[in-house]
């Protein structure tokens, strides 16, 4: 089946070699990448990139009387990039950060099927006697 490819195949590719003597083309093998080249080179950490927007509702108000504030984040976000993007942004210590996230939901309707994706939230609980004010924006990035 032609299809479908092995990694036999991949390692297998040739790539075309210049040669002034002979009509037909010499072809060298081509080296697989390591895998060290293949990752991706990350720059400076960005605490505006993993805050989407606080999550103001009627439940989260009333858990912002306790330290505990409710965050939209990215879905790559972990606990520690959460922390992070506070301490930065808002200038206040994190006693403790959880994160939820919500499954993607499949909607049925008259035209077809559609998709809602889901996202991640982060409450992120702040120890006795600091606050943050979502009203004001937060400071900002050095």
């Amino acid at each position: 089946m032609g299809l479908f490819r092995t990694k036999k195949d991949k390692t297998q590719k040739t790539a075309p070699v210049a040669s002034s003597n002979t009509t037909a083309p010499v072809v060298a093998p081509v080296q697989p990448v390591a895998s060290k080249e293949r990752l991706r080179v990350r720059g400076p950490f960005r605490a505006g990139t993993v805050l989407l927007a606080p999550h103001v509702t009627e439940k989260t108000s009333k858990a912002n009387k306790a330290n505990t504030y409710t965050f939209i984040v990215t879905r790559s976000s972990s606990k520690q990039t959460v922390r992070q993007a506070i301490q930065q942004l808002y200038g206040v210590k994190v006693a403790s950060v959880n994160i939820i996230r919500e499954s993607d939901e499949h909607r049925q309707t008259r035209f077809g099927s559609t998709t809602h994706r889901g996202r991640k939230k982060a409450m992120v609980t702040l120890p006795a006697g600091s606050s943050i004010d979502l009203s004001k924006a937060p400071k900002a990035q050095t």
